[in-house]
């Protein structure tokens, strides 16, 4: 993405939203970690385990549930006119027919028992706010997908941002109260501070969106194609959540609350690695859906973003492994020292991975997902049987040495598959030119402009 800089007519807005998207990124993770140090030292290993796997099965079930459609909408609405008001009406009818699909299986996993392997145990009222969660999510999706799909990645970006911050204000004020009353902040709280604000990141979006169905527009509803885009890319992806996820479902079944919690923190601070390479992602594939003619221009754009995400990610990585080492106790609290090695353990494949969304938004944007669904299905093959094999083993470490394993085989495929598609030669996907280090250097004059 970033390579456009040196093209002599390059897309400006392209480099803007990149380096918007990427400095929300990092508002968005310092947001996050202030959220987690504070659930970590009021709930301890064994409540922020339980939020954690709220949290979790609430991207689980919008997985599952969501059917992709998101991705389709970005691509639909960034390929083609279509009418706003018309997708939007039939995106609420679909989202109620999701929600009551959800309760159902939700009903029938707590009639078989099975419930309490995805939900913090023992608050049955988590059930039907679990539903609640996802819903106002699943809408938060497909407002977001609308902005991004008209490349209005600045607002989308914002509102991201201000529903966290909503979050945080929300629990410093509950906290505050219930300090002053004398009472303490438990799970069900925090968990209801995070619904409400899915609540308020969703009146962010419908504000944009009321000005956007102001404006002319045509076509019909645009929900064929959706469906057309989408059904292929949704067994990939939830394919590859449960690449990301699914180690902590058998962490908690395996092993218990208090072990998802130290498990979950180490994954969360790992991943903040892929703060560029995410930030990249988003604004690449509806770049790519809507320039099908520049598929080779674009694809040297992502070789270089690539490159210059791994080296990025890797000195990231180091450097975060050795903050980690003092940070985890201090920060956290020492019940959560037992988070460092399996951190450790899982930043490689973290570093590894973190580049290969990038290829695969490529690979999604020139209309072959089922290429990131192959790829994803053999990473979850391994995922399943070294989690099995490891976890009893090795506790919470073993489940990161499977992510790790995992997450270099789907890169290595990956970059393979960009390579076929694309005939680039793997060290313009790898290796630094003097080019990328001037473009380096001409970061500092795109953010003295005002980026932001």
């Amino acid at each position: 993405m970033f390579g456009e800089i040196v093209i002599a007519n390059g897309n400006k807005s392209l480099m803007r939203n990149s380096l918007h998207s990427l400095g929300t990124s990092v508002a968005l993770i310092l947001v996050s970690f202030l959220i987690s140090i504070l659930q970590a030292r009021v709930l301890g290993p064994e409540g922020k385990g339980g939020y954690d796997l709220f949290v979790a099965t609430g991207g689980l079930l919008m997985v599952l549930f969501g059917f992709s459609l998101p991705s389709g909408i970005t691509y639909v609405v960034a390929l083609s006119k279509v009418s706003l008001s018309a997708m939007i009406r039939r995106l609420l009818l679909i989202v109620l027919g999701q929600c009551l699909l959800v309760l159902s299986l939700l009903r029938i996993a707590e009639r078989g028992g099975w419930i309490w392997t995805f939900l913090p145990r023992g608050e049955e009222s988590l059930i039907l706010l679990i539903a609640v969660y996802m819903f106002l999510n699943v809408l938060n999706g497909y407002w977001r997908a609308i902005l991004i799909g008209r490349q209005e990645i600045i607002a989308a970006n914002r509102f991201s941002l201000l529903a966290r911050l909503a979050e945080v204000l929300l629990f410093l004020l509950l906290l505050g109260v219930l300090r002053f009353m004398g009472h303490p902040l438990d799970l069900f709280m925090v968990i209801e501070i995070l619904v409400a604000s899915a609540f308020i990141s969703n009146i962010f979006f419908l504000r944009r969106l009321r000005i956007l169905l102001r404006l002319p527009s045509q076509g019909l509803s645009g929900l064929h194609e959706i469906l057309d885009y989408s059904l292929p890319c949704y067994l990939g992806n939830v394919v590859q959540f449960l690449n990301y996820r699914l180690d902590m479902f058998l962490v908690s079944a395996l092993m218990d609350q208090r072990a998802v919690g130290l498990y979950a923190l180490s994954v969360s601070l790992a991943q903040l690695v892929w703060l560029l390479s995410n930030s990249v992602s988003t604004v690449l594939l509806p770049k790519v859906a809507s320039e099908q003619h520049l598929a080779a221009r674009n694809a040297q754009l992502s070789a270089r973003a690539t490159r210059l995400s791994l080296w990025v990610s890797l000195l990231a990585g180091i450097s975060l492994s050795c903050a980690v080492v003092v940070m985890i106790p201090v920060i956290y609290g020492e019940a959560f020292r037992y988070s460092i090695t399996p951190f450790l353990f899982l930043m490689p494949g973290v570093v590894a991975i973190g580049p290969a969304f990038i290829l695969a938004s490529y690979i999604a944007g020139i209309g072959k997902p089922r290429i990131n669904l192959f790829v994803a299905l053999i990473g979850l093959f391994f995922t399943i049987i070294l989690d099995v094999l490891l976890i009893p083993r090795l506790n919470i470490t073993g489940a990161a040495l499977a992510s790790t394993i995992s997450y270099c085989i789907i890169a290595v495929l990956t970059v393979w598959f960009f390579k076929r598609e694309t005939k680039i030669r793997l060290r313009d996907v790898f290796l630094i030119t003097k080019g990328d280090i001037g473009l380096m250097f001409s970061l500092r004059a795109i953010f003295s402009k005002g980026a932001f």
